[in-house]
């Protein structure tokens, strides 16, 4: 039988959000996967849903700042973790 301290599972679970950002697209993650990811929440992932839905997808990590309640530093972090916007307006110009 194998002890697993509760308190490692937490940071495990933490850890595993971050590394999958690399996995999250903005224009296609639906709200329960958006909602995992640390400093976006059940409320911040509805939003960016139904603002998504509203504009036709996000184009540019400044729409995505349109969405109440989202920075610009909340963005800049959600870039470092790798999370993307499919179509974005750079990637069109490569």
């Amino acid at each position: 039988m194998t002890n697993v301290n509760l308190r490692d599972v937490g940071t495990a679970s933490k850890s595993f959000n971050v590394f999958n950002m690399a996995n999250i697209d903005l224009n296609t993650a639906g709200t329960e996967e958006l909602s995992k990811v640390e400093g976006i929440g059940q409320e911040r992932a509805e939003q960016i849903v139904r603002m998504r839905e509203e504009r036709g997808g996000f184009k540019s990590w400044d729409d995505l700042k349109q969405v109440p309640g989202f920075s610009d530093k909340m963005v800049a972090d959600l870039q470092k973790k790798g999370a993307k916007i499919s179509g974005e307006e750079e990637d069109m110009e490569e």
